[in-house]
């Protein structure tokens, strides 16, 4: 086998793990091995070939793989947080105005806060991440969020008789909502 032969296998190689790692350093000493193997076409000899093969993949690497990393890579890196906003979760504990519950969202199991009672089982959609909490609405079959109902608030409502748990009392004048 010619060392120019060999020059190409390197360079296929460094090509193929350049796949895997997707920096451009692999990619650029993947060049360096393919003007190599030009050279020991033309004739050069083995020292001439491996400083061509070094020269060229330092100079790949000192100013292509940095061009093509700012090329390619994403403007911004999207917020994981954020990205959870209109995900459908499952309701594992009853979600109800002023007590949380909790939704299972992509196999994490999250405190979730709804303006409206919502059953176990119920699917939701994430509205909005406050800290360690999900705000959810229900979900309709089609994946969307139910009417955009928003109730009045309960400090509305006249206050509970003396005794009498006012939690109690909103939790009988919200029907819970079953889907």
């Amino acid at each position: 086998m010619s060392l120019g032969t060999l020059w190409i296998v390197a360079a296929a190689l460094l090509l193929a793990l350049e796949m895997k790692t997707g920096e451009f350093t692999l990619a650029s000493l993947a060049i360096g091995c393919a003007v190599a193997a030009g050279l020991a076409g033309l004739g050069f000899g083995l020292p001439g070939q491996a400083l061509s093969a070094a020269l060229v993949a330092l100079v790949t690497t000192a100013v292509l793989a940095p061009w093509l990393r700012r090329t390619l890579a994403p403007a911004t890196t999207p917020d994981p947080v954020q990205g959870m906003v209109g995900e459908e979760a499952e309701v594992l504990e009853a979600v109800a105005p002023g007590r949380a519950g909790k939704v299972k969202l992509n196999g994490v199991v999250w405190d979730a806060l709804a303006e409206t009672a919502i059953a176990p089982g119920t699917r939701v959609l994430v509205m909005e991440v406050d800290g360690a909490r999900l705000r959810v609405l229900p979900a309709d079959p089609n994946g969307t969020a139910a009417a955009a109902h928003h109730p009045e608030p309960l400090a509305d409502v006249s206050p509970a008789p003396e005794g009498v748990d006012p939690q109690a009392v909103r939790r009988q004048e919200e029907p819970p909502t079953f889907h």
